[in-house]
């Protein structure tokens, strides 16, 4: 029982069974050892020596310590002290249990044929001092002992503190959304940030090179020579405003382009006026109402790319300044934006619909999805196995193949050493008899001589 409950996974379980290994109970009783003592012939052995070896406090030394009160030979007052030896006696002490040997006071009596030791199966203290019923005792008795146990423990439970006083509430788990939103890594890629810049860089550049003049922007020949206010002097002078505003406009840009893309070995005087900058939008706009303002002929006279632009422009129906607005006043980028915020809630709704769905799915065919896991490992650890057993059945049946081949091989050429051995051995037969005969014939013909 003791194994068994160890082995259990639950404590509550392990806790109804003490252990019993330590207890010895055929063992006799050993009389305790007596209380070790001090040696106090030693002590004042040491303190005679202390005395002698030391120099004396009269001659400026310090006093000797010495062994003095219990551990002393008890000389330390006119009347020695007196030492008794004494031997515990363990049956006549009260501290292993109730009603032992001399035990005051005296308790009720013991069942017969009780130990005077405590019994191993109480060591958890189930059965309280005293509380062995008795022989003689009367149902009353029983009764009473029974009423007042109760007591007793009512008293013990209403000294307990209240408990506090908690509500509990049992929600349900709601289904958050999951975050669609990709972790970015804690360290970027040098490869994707080089390509992330160089694309700013290179949109940057682009919006640079629209904003500078045609003549940059289609690499026009331009004067080596600029004298600045020379240019703004002649253009200031024209009558007419309209040319004048132009003309001076055209000397502000021919200024700027030298200034800030100069020519190798170009040479630039005066100083030069600061430039109004304009948005892309204002320019886009100025330069479609002045290809709207370019006539017909003079614009059949134009490149294909400038009279695509001149029929592009010629069919907007709308007056300058008004292409940003339709026949209802409704501004087309608010219309592009609420478009994608729809379509950007309709893709929020979507993934959510689908995260739920999912989580759904995964509830309901989890189990599935585990069991098709196990079988697919299995089907791919028997497709292996199944590979290596047709590797080895192939290696094997060439093996036969090669063995069959080698075995007619080795076949014929034992057959022809066996031919062989066989030939030799008969023509060493025949070698031997023909000299056995003649051997024979020479003893005969030296025995008709008389020769033996």
């Amino acid at each position: 029982a003791n194994i068994m409950a160890r082995s259990s996974e639950n404590d509550a379980t392990r806790g109804l069974v003490n252990t019993y290994s330590t207890i010895n109970s055929g063992a006799p009783i050993r009389t305790p050892k007596a209380p070790a003592q001090e040696d106090h012939i030693a002590n004042e052995i040491r303190n005679i020596r202390a005395l002698t070896e030391t120099q004396s406090s009269l001659l400026g030394g310090e006093n000797t310590p010495l062994h003095e009160g219990v551990g002393s030979t008890g000389f330390d007052s006119v009347t020695p002290r007196k030492h008794q030896m004494e031997t515990p006696n363990p049956m006549a002490t009260p501290f292993r249990q109730t009603n032992g040997v001399g035990a005051t006071p005296m308790g009720p009596p013991a069942l017969p044929g009780a130990t005077p030791m405590r019994t191993p199966r109480d060591s958890f203290a189930l059965n309280a001092n005293g509380e062995m019923q008795l022989v003689g005792s009367t149902p009353k008795d029983v009764k009473l002992a029974e009423m007042a146990m109760k007591h007793r423990v009512k008293q013990g439970l209403a000294s307990l503190p209240k408990p506090k006083e908690t509500e509990w509430d049992l929600e349900l788990p709601e289904e958050q959304q999951e975050s669609m939103a990709v972790e970015e890594l804690s360290e970027e890629d040098a490869e994707i940030r080089d390509e992330r810049n160089r694309q700013i860089r290179e949109a940057q550049e682009k919006i640079e090179f629209n904003r500078r003049t045609q003549v940059m922007q289609k690499g026009l020949p331009r004067a080596s020579t600029v004298d600045i206010d020379a240019i703004i002097k002649s253009a200031s002078d024209i009558s007419d405003p309209v040319i004048g505003a132009i003309e001076r406009e055209v000397a502000l840009l021919v200024a700027n382009d030298a200034l800030r893309y100069p020519i190798p070995g170009a040479k630039v005087r005066g100083t030069p006026k600061v430039l109004d900058s304009f948005d892309d939008d204002a320019l886009a706009q100025a330069r479609l109402q002045i290809t709207k303002e370019v006539p017909q002929d003079l614009a059949e006279q134009g490149s294909d790319i400038f009279r695509a632009a001149w029929a592009q422009a010629q069919s907007s129906s709308l007056l300058p300044g008004l292409s940003g607005y339709d026949d209802d006043e409704i501004d087309e980028q608010q219309m592009l934006s609420e478009a994608f915020e729809d379509v950007q809630s309709s893709i929020v709704e979507t993934a959510t619909a689908g995260n739920k769905a999912e989580k759904k799915l995964a509830l309901h065919l989890g189990g599935y999805q585990q069991r098709a896991k196990v079988l697919r490992g299995k089907i791919v650890e028997a497709a292996e196995a199944l590979s290596k057993a047709t590797y080895s059945l192939d290696s094997f049946r060439t093996l036969q193949i090669s063995e069959e081949a080698a075995i007619k091989r080795r076949l014929e050429g034992l057959r022809e050493e066996v031919g062989f051995v066989s030939k030799r051995e008969r023509v060493a037969q025949d070698l031997y008899r023909a000299r056995k005969e003649e051997l024979t014939s020479l003893m005969e013909a030296s025995g008709t001589n008389g020769y033996h």
